[in-house]
């Protein structure tokens, strides 16, 4: 059986890669710095993280662990290096010390480390980061790039990413989902008019199929060699995965406004102030237009086809409406 450590398993992203390991029959170990059904962890202990790897002893580690959230990572850097770089390059230590087997790193990134200038970005293209979470998810990525063992560490960015939040009704696990609070009947105080991005082009990708390629991936490494003596499928050091939708976080509040009329539901947008240039009072530099090629995980025989946005929405406003 397949053994398969996630780490940030309470996280939006990391609910959605662990129960994909349980749908693909992958004996999955979860790391959480929470409770309940993941082991708790703090992956900045080296000692205790070297210790549950080598006891369970994994044929790959999905390392979703990160600070997300650019305004926080702007404001303390220092802090957020050790969980965006320190971690990554240890992970990628010490599965090169292992054998028998040697587990194969999928270090998740970010579209934050191109400038958003010349789209669409292959694995190829040098990055050039605008801010500091984009800065330390690039220094994350050579942290495995350096320290992992070529063939079996990769970096799989993603852009903005949405799903099923926990509980449903908390929104603020996603920079996505977050834009239905925006879009709520306002009374009182609360009605007064917000500014809303229609400057950067993102495309929103939902966890579920982030999951999915990463399940894909852990497949593709672990998969039989072509002959006894030759090493598992090699993964490239860079991969690039996301959905084909491009749409700003206005465009994100309109969909999400009128799927939730058309279901029944009260929305309301017109204290929404669509901003088409750029913030120049804005905490944090974002890019413009950061679309990836995923070319190359094609390469791979790995689907890159995605949910339809708002197929997907459709379904999940539904069942808050009624939940």
């Amino acid at each position: 059986m397949v053994k398969v450590i996630v780490t940030g398993a309470s996280g939006l992203l990391g609910r959605a890669v662990l129960a994909r390991c349980k749908a693909e029959g992958f004996e999955g170990l979860a790391f959480s710095r929470a409770s309940g059904d993941t082991e708790r962890l703090d992956l900045t202990d080296t000692a205790a993280t070297e210790a549950l790897v080598r006891a369970f002893a994994p044929h790959a580690i999905i390392h979703t662990a990160a600070e997300r959230r650019p305004d926080i990572v702007e404001n303390d850097p220092q802090a957020s290096h050790a969980l965006n770089v320190d971690v990554p390059a240890h992970l990628a230590r010490l599965c090169a010390s292992l054998s028998d087997p040697v587990p194969a790193l999928i270090n998740i990134s970010t579209d934050y480390v191109f400038d958003g200038t010349s789209p669409p970005y292959s694995v190829r293209d040098a990055p050039h980061p605008l801010n500091a979470y984009g800065q330390s998810k690039l220094d994350g990525e050579h942290a495995v790039h350096t320290h992992g063992r070529p063939g079996r560490a990769t970096s799989l960015r993603v852009p903005v990413l949405y799903g099923r939040t926990a509980p449903i009704s908390q929104h603020d696990e996603s920079a996505v989902n977050v834009l239905l609070d925006a879009i709520r009947p306002a009374t009182g105080a609360e009605k007064k008019k917000k500014k809303m991005d229609a400057y950067a082009i993102r495309y929103p990708t939902n966890v579920e199929d982030v999951a999915r390629v990463l399940a894909d991936l852990v497949k593709h490494s672990t998969s039989t060699p072509s002959s006894p003596s030759s090493a598992p499928p090699a993964l490239p050091p860079l991969l690039h995965f996301s959905a084909a939708e491009a749409m700003t976080k206005y465009d994100m509040a309109l969909t999400f406004a009128r799927l939730t009329t058309e279901l029944g539901g009260q929305a309301e947008t017109a204290h929404l102030e669509p901003e088409y240039e750029v913030d120049p009072n804005a905490a944090t530099s974002r890019p413009h237009h950061c679309q990836l090629d995923v070319s190359e995980l094609a390469k791979l025989g790995i689907s890159t086809d995605c949910i339809p946005f708002e197929q997907w929405w459709r379904t999940y406003l539904s069942d808050l409406l009624n939940g």
